[in-house]
């Protein structure tokens, strides 16, 4: 780690110390806010109507909001241990938080601003984050990890064909780009999640660390990738399906690899690995909607954002958050509370409306989003004052 004058580090105040403390804490309490504000309109309306319109909302901003603000705190952070330079911090730090903050609040209440100017702030956040990134990545030359640049970009450039469906009314369009996104973060959670899950799983059960397999790994990683691209151009139905059930096999040879059993008593564990079961799940039902076994697209895309990329960056954040603030990988019983409710808000959200009748939408939605929420308010809770004072052992960051 390079020098650094601790006086001057000391003055920064403890939530812009390094990315993952205000994208973390805010990006968990907005999700919140969003789906509050979701559950108001399916059930009794709201009287103003945001950017777009209230499903345009809901759909962009759980994804470039709540997902985006966590992917921003997880690679600016991890960014720092990559190349052993500190990480993005003070005032460029704040800067780059309040085009994040901005953006949410300008998409919510939009009747001050032009449109153009909301889309141009909106769009522009994530090539900023790729610009940190990508200067850190370049700079130590650690080819492996630019990767992770040109997708931030591609999620840009649907961002901005997202906005122009709004701009157009285009719902067609919308839904294509909304899909294409879900699958291009969980392309990133299965990127991230292959990399360290299994070195976590060793650590903390004391095990032999699963050994990865180049073409197991390329595998997981290139079927989220036809799915994206396949979903974004078109492909026919049959194809597709057949995708889909290719990443449901490779991803449940590659959790099943990963011993998931050996973690049941570990809840930071086993609530990454049960995100990546959902996952294996969801690309099933995709397989099953694909060739007509089952109806509804979006209650099974909702096995993939709540139960796959909803669950595994609840387990995250609770662990990255106690790392890097120097505390001991301990959590309160309260998370694994938390986490539970994740696992049952999934079962709400995507698989109750596939069991019963259309009585069960009230039920199904209504406990999804009140579990959704009770989830991540235990987390702001109990993390609130860990990611908002300086670390304990007097560390940087």
């Amino acid at each position: 780690m390079q020098l650094i004058d601790l006086d001057r580090e000391q003055r920064i105040v403890p939530l812009f110390r390094l990315a993952f403390r205000a994208f973390f804490l805010f990006g968990a309490a907005f999700s919140m806010v969003a789906l509050i504000l979701w559950g108001k309109v399916w059930f009794g309306g709201l009287a103003f109507m945001p950017y777009g319109n209230w499903l345009w909302w809901h759909g962009h901003e759980m994804l470039f909001g709540f997902v985006g603000a966590i992917i921003t705190g997880f690679l600016l952070t991890a960014v720092q241990n990559w190349t052993g330079r500190m990480g993005l911090r003070g005032v460029p730090l704040m800067g780059l938080f309040l085009v994040w903050l901005l953006g949410r609040v300008m998409l919510l209440f939009p009747a001050p601003f032009p449109e153009l100017l909301i889309a141009v702030i909106d769009v522009s956040f994530l090539p900023l984050v790729a610009g940190v990134l990508g200067f850190y990545v370049v700079t130590a030359k650690l080819w492996r990890n630019l990767l992770f640049v040109p997708v931030l970009l591609i999620l840009a450039l649907l961002n901005a064909f997202m906005h122009l469906a709004a701009l157009e009314n285009d719902l067609l369009l919308y839904k294509k780009l909304a899909a294409s996104v879900v699958f291009l973060i969980a392309f990133l959670v299965s990127l991230m999640g292959g990399r360290v899950i299994p070195f976590f799983t060793a650590n903390a059960t004391d095990t032999e660390k699963a050994t990865p397999l180049k073409w197991l790994e390329i595998a997981c990683l290139l079927s989220i990738l036809l799915l994206a691209l396949g979903t974004l151009i078109g492909l026919n139905e049959l194809t597709l399906g057949a995708v889909s059930l290719f990443a449901c096999c490779v991803h449940l040879v590659r959790t099943w690899r990963w011993r998931s059993w050996i973690t049941l008593k570990i809840p930071l564990l086993w609530s990454l690995h049960l995100a990546c079961w959902f996952m294996v799940l969801g690309f099933l039902q995709l397989a099953l909607f694909y060739w007509g076994i089952i109806a509804d697209y979006v209650t099974v895309l909702h096995t993939l954002t709540v139960g796959g990329i909803g669950l595994i960056i609840l387990g995250m954040i609770a662990r990255i958050s106690l790392g890097h603030s120097g505390r001991s990988l301990t959590i309160s019983p309260w998370m694994a509370v938390a986490f539970v409710a994740l696992v049952f808000a999934t079962l709400l959200r995507a698989i109750l409306p596939m069991l019963l009748n259309e009585l069960s939408i009230a039920i199904s939605y209504g406990g999804s989003i009140a579990l959704w929420v009770a989830g991540f308010s235990i987390f702001v809770l109990c993390y609130f004052p860990i990611l908002t004072k300086p670390r304990l052992d007097g560390r940087p960051g």
